[in-house]
């Protein structure tokens, strides 16, 4: 008949591994058959960690946890659940401030209809970051692996991993450059629309499809933000 939900802890740091906790606690009567699915939203780029579930209380193994697309966690659940509470724990990283987890339950019986779970109280699926108020940094955690790479087709250290994660954007349009020294851009890496977590990566070639020179590039990853640091440059070395 109705389920409401919660997640604790409501407050966290900003890109740091928090062990988060969803309870929600179902309504049912003798003919309600009950839910054998889950479904939660995680945030864009989000990974669910070291997943536990606990029905009344007791530890159980999910029949099948499977993450569609970026955001959303399915978990088939190995019995159907009437009126127990269900607490699922999760660990995840958050960059955006206000960040909700919507849960919905589901029958594996009629698998295209889903049902809302409702929040127990004012807010109680929303996460705050007060460590973004007052900030204007909107890249964290950017990292450049290997910062020295061979891309020389041998299948070894032949690409090199950018990864960074976008705070408090809702959407940005990232543009990820590779300069020479003299400040000619050589390769576009990408302008997609993404939040939270992005990963691009580099082969050593130009915009030409021509493996580059050996020597130092640089990166150059810009957000396209109205407002805010939201540009950042490093240094990549190419060797053969």
């Amino acid at each position: 008949q109705r389920a409401v939900g919660r997640v604790l802890p409501r407050r966290t740091e900003v890109n740091v591994d928090t062990r988060f906790t969803y309870t929600l606690w179902p309504t049912s009567d003798a003919r309600d058959s009950g839910f054998d699915r889950l479904r939660l939203a995680l945030p864009d780029g989000g990974d669910a960690q070291e997943l536990a579930l606990r029905i009344g209380g007791e530890d159980i193994a999910p029949s099948s946890v499977e993450m569609l697309g970026d955001s959303l966690l399915v978990i088939e659940l190995p019995e159907r659940i009437r009126q127990d509470s269900l607490e699922l724990e999760f660990t995840t990283r958050l960059t955006e401030n206000a960040t909700v987890f919507a849960a919905e339950l589901g029958d594996s019986e009629r698998p295209d209809i889903w049902q809302t779970v409702e929040e127990a109280e004012r807010q109680a699926n929303t996460v705050f970051l007060p460590g973004l108020v007052g900030s204007d940094e909107l890249i964290a955690d950017l990292s450049i692996n290997p910062p020295s790479f061979t891309p020389n087709g041998d299948g070894i250290n032949d690409e090199v991993a950018i990864r960074f994660a976008v705070l408090k954007l809702t959407q940005a349009n990232p543009r990820i450059d590779i300069f020479d020294l003299s400040g000619n851009r050589i390769a576009q890496l990408g302008t997609a629309a993404t939040t939270g977590f992005s990963q691009y990566t580099w082969d050593g070639r130009d915009d030409a499809g021509q493996r580059v020179a050996p020597g130092l590039y640089l990166c150059k990853i810009d957000l396209g933000a109205a407002s805010g640091r939201d540009e950042a440059l490093r240094t990549i070395a190419v060797a053969y």
